[in-house]
């Protein structure tokens, strides 16, 4: 039955560098340790290392708890022992099999023992065995619940689902699985579909995987079944402001939250090596950057430039003109750079499941103008401000209030703005974030506490037309870089990235020899 899929998990298995056991230094088994403390009783969490869709976080939770992995897995983790086949564990990992389908597509398929040894869990199963083993605990009730970050929060886009037929659809069809996990997944929900329960049974349980993401929602006993789901449904298309993002998550995300918040000294130790590469990389470009150059072949060299760095990185973003008005990725310019103009440069070089971004905003010409250059001051400045606030215990919306603040004072004195409700128009997007795996690395967004990694990132968009002097039209200035809180202040992970005006310019004035890559 799994054979089409057996061998599209061939298709996609890659060959990984085989390591010592990564267990040995504790890192994963003490993440996946905090993970089983934070479990409800009697469940299970479920992590795919490909995503079920494109704003799927699972495969980076995955890479937390296991490593990077380049073939299709499935970790479970269990809040207490169970015992399944005769064997006793509380981790499992399910993965492609030995077969000859898998061997003709890819070649030999990593062994139950090199598993182990990168990702440090014991017990190792083929995939196909996934679905019966999620069955069999269930039945015999060792588990109650699995748990899922890959499951999307809004299950469907259409409310008022009137039956656990359609909603079970809606469901499958949001949930977009990749092949390699379709069959599994398959006999899962007919597994669901089969059980011998009434109609309102079957709504009420589908409905608490809403209630799962959504504490908050009540069920009505006033309403029938169909009505409460309806109500779940429309509930559920209520974004809440990103302040409030934890209060409407699952019990898994949550919990996936506050483990990837606090960073291990291992993890530590890769962001400071990816902030390194990604430095090195930025810094270099700075001695290229000049006039007449494309954005295309200026991002091929980029990407050239990470990957003598390192294997892994995120794509980098180089964005130029009128686009840079836009917090968006824009697409690449085809004309050619201008004199005068300022270019936004991102780059994240990975070191393990670690990224240590850097934004810069950069002049083509090798000179700030003067409006430029007192934009790029305020943002430092706003960063600066946000750095010496973030200790222990201080409120994460407080941070962002004191650069907001800050930002306000310096619009302000620049004469761009006359009071404080006009600066809206100039902040376009939160000014910190988490730093970790991804740009955006989740959290609590509580208080500050020590071994959290902070990314700063103050910006300005000045669109032409504002109600402003025109010699501020057109600017957009972003600064981006991660910080690391102690147990009294935080200082910033990299500091030998120019940074100050007068630090680029100096050091776009020195030749490179990459500018050969470019002629």
């Amino acid at each position: 039955m799994l054979g089409k899929c057996l061998v599209l998990l061939g298709i996609l298995s890659l060959s990984i560098p085989v390591t010592r056991a990564q267990s040995t230094d504790n890192t994963f088994y003490a993440s996946r340790n905090q993970v089983r403390y934070l479990l409800p009783e009697k469940s299970a969490a479920v992590f795919f290392s490909y995503p079920a869709n494109t704003s799927d976080r699972s495969q980076q939770d995955y890479e937390y708890l296991c490593g990077n992995s380049s073939s299709p897995a499935i970790l479970l983790l269990f809040q207490e022992k169970i015992t399944w086949q005769g064997k006793t564990f509380q981790e499992v990992l399910f993965v492609p099999g030995n077969s000859p389908w898998n061997v003709y597509w890819t070649g030999p398929i990593l062994s139950a023992q090199v598993w182990k040894n990168k990702t440090g869990v014991d017990v190792i199963l083929e995939l196909q065995e996934f679905p019966l083993l999620l069955e069999d605990l269930f039945r015999n009730q060792q588990i109650r619940q699995y748990l899922f970050t890959s499951l999307p929060p809004i299950l469907t886009t259409q409310p008022g689902v009137e039956s656990y037929e359609a909603a079970l659809g809606a469901l499958r069809n949001r949930l977009n699985l990749p092949s390699i996990y379709s069959k599994p997944m398959e006999q899962v929900f007919q597994m669901i579909e089969q059980t011998p329960v009434e109609e309102y049974d079957k709504v009420a349980r589908l409905a608490k995987i809403y209630r799962n993401y959504y504490p908050e929602l009540k069920s009505d006993p006033t309403l029938t079944a169909a009505e409460n789901m309806s109500s779940a449904l429309q509930f559920a298309d209520v974004k809440p402001q990103w302040v409030n993002r934890p209060y409407a998550m699952s019990p898994l995300l949550k919990i996936m939250d506050k483990v990837r918040e606090k960073k291990s000294p291992e993890t530590l130790t890769q962001l400071q090596a990816a902030g390194q590469q990604s430095s090195k990389v930025i810094t270099e470009l700075m001695s290229v950057l000049s006039p007449g150059q494309s954005e295309s072949s200026l991002k091929a060299l980029l990407a050239l430039m990470c990957s003598k760095q390192t294997q892994h990185y995120s794509s980098p973003i180089l964005i130029t003109g009128e686009r840079m008005l836009y917090p968006a990725h824009a697409e690449v310019n085809p004309a050619p750079l201008v004199s005068g103009d300022l270019v936004r440069v991102e780059i994240a070089c990975k070191s393990g499941s670690m990224l240590g971004d850097i934004t810069r905003t950069l002049p083509v010409s090798g000179q700030y103008s003067a409006a430029q250059k007192s934009l790029l001051t305020l943002v430092l400045k706003a960063q600066d401000a946000g750095l010496k606030a973030l200790k222990p215990g201080t409120p994460l919306t407080d941070v962002h209030q004191i650069m907001k603040q800050t930002l306000v004072k310096g619009l302000k004195e620049n004469g761009i703005i006359s009071s404080d409700s006009e600066a809206d128009k100039y902040i376009m997007h939160a000014l910190l974030s988490y730093g970790g795996q991804s740009k955006s690395d989740p959290g609590t967004w509580q208080s500050v506490q020590a071994g959290t990694v902070i990314r700063l990132q103050p910006a300005l968009y000045i669109f032409p037309q504002s109600p402003c002097p025109k010699e501020w039209w057109g600017l957009s200035v972003v600064v981006s870089d991660l910080a690391i809180v102690t147990s009294t202040e935080a200082n910033y992970l990299e500091v030998s990235t120019p940074k100050l005006p007068s630090e680029i310019e100096a050091k776009m004035a020195l030749s490179s020899p990459w500018e050969d890559c470019l002629k």
